[in-house]
C-alpha cells in the first residue's frame, strides 16, 4: 500500500482523491458501480477475500468481477489496475490544464 508511517488504519489511499474525481476516473474507465466499488478496494491494497467481506459477497463472485475488470481495462493484475487509474488521472487532469489554458488564454 501508499499509506505513510504515521498513517492511521482508516487512512486509505483511496482518500487522496476526491469523490468526484474518483466518480471521473470510473466514467472514463467505463465501470459498473460493483466495478468501480471493487477497483476501490484493489487501490487500497486489499486482496479478494477482504474485498469479499467487504462488500459481502463471495470470494468466487469477486474473482469472476475481477476478471471482467482485467478484460475491460485490458490488465493482468492488480498492479496494473493501479496503473490505468493512474493513467485515467492523468488523462482528466492533463484535460482540465487544457480548458483552463483555452479559457485564459
Amino acid at each position: 500500500m501508499f499509506i505513510g508511517v504515521n498513517a492511521r488504519p482508516h487512512d486509505a489511499p483511496r482518500s487522496l482523491l476526491s469523490r468526484e474525481k474518483w466518480r471521473s476516473i470510473a466514467a472514463l474507465l467505463g465501470l459498473s458501480k460493483r466495478e468501480f466499488q471493487i477497483v476501490l478496494s484493489v487501490f487500497d491494497g486489499h486482496k479478494e477475500t477482504v474485498i469479499a467481506c467487504e462488500l459481502g459477497i463471495s470470494t468466487h463472485t469477486i474473482h469472476s468481477h475481477v476478471k471482467r475488470l482485467y478484460r475491460k481495462l485490458d490488465v493482468s493484475d492488480h498492479s496494473r489496475v493501479i496503473v490505468r487509474i493512474f493513467e485515467a488521472y492523468l488523462t482528466l487532469d492533463s484535460a482540465k490544464a487544457r480548458r483552463s489554458a483555452a479559457a485564459s488564454g
